[in-house]
């Protein structure tokens, strides 16, 4: 198994750091991490399926709103979002201490959900066109526009916000 290996070694950190923002508990993201690759693995052995880091990002994305509705502590929406940002466990509360590090994941905040998400997957976890839209089921195309009209916005709201 050197593929899944390899995969591991150049996925897992940042496979753990979007679920710890998504869920900011170690015990969740170490859970959903784990989860991720016995997947991958049953992929590789029953399919002998090429694994991509977009099928990490959605399996582990998918897993994580598994959790929440069997926890039935939360619904995703806006309340989810602000609770991660409140949480003193967030992996980026030490490390997002600049003035336009907040202003950026204050206006990130202020985005729809889709274009938050685009944007998170393009520009911080720097998937492609293709994955993103394999991930999102999008089109090529849609995710293209969408990432357009996504930084068109942020632009804007970020303006208005100096």
């Amino acid at each position: 198994m050197p593929e899944l290996e390899e995969l591991y070694s150049d996925i897992k950190d940042r496979l753990y750091g979007y679920i710890m923002k998504l869920s900011s508990s170690r015990h969740i993201a170490e859970e959903i991490v784990q989860e991720t690759f016995c997947r991958a693995l049953e992929q590789l052995l029953i399919d002998k399926r090429e694994l991509s880091y977009a099928w990490f990002y959605t399996v582990a994305r998918h897993l994580f709103f598994d959790y929440i509705k069997k926890q039935n502590k939360y619904k995703y929406t806006e309340d989810l979002e602000n609770d991660m940002e409140d949480s003193t466990n967030s992996p980026d509360s030490g490390l997002i201490k600049s003035d336009e590090a907040s202003d950026v994941k204050r206006v990130l905040s202020k985005l729809n959900d889709s274009y938050r998400q685009i944007l998170e997957l393009r520009e911080f976890k720097e998937l492609s066109y293709d994955e993103i839209s394999r991930m999102t089921g999008m089109s090529r195309e849609q995710v293209k526009v969408t990432l357009y009209r996504a930084r068109s916005k942020f632009r804007e709201l970020y303006k208005s916000e100096l």
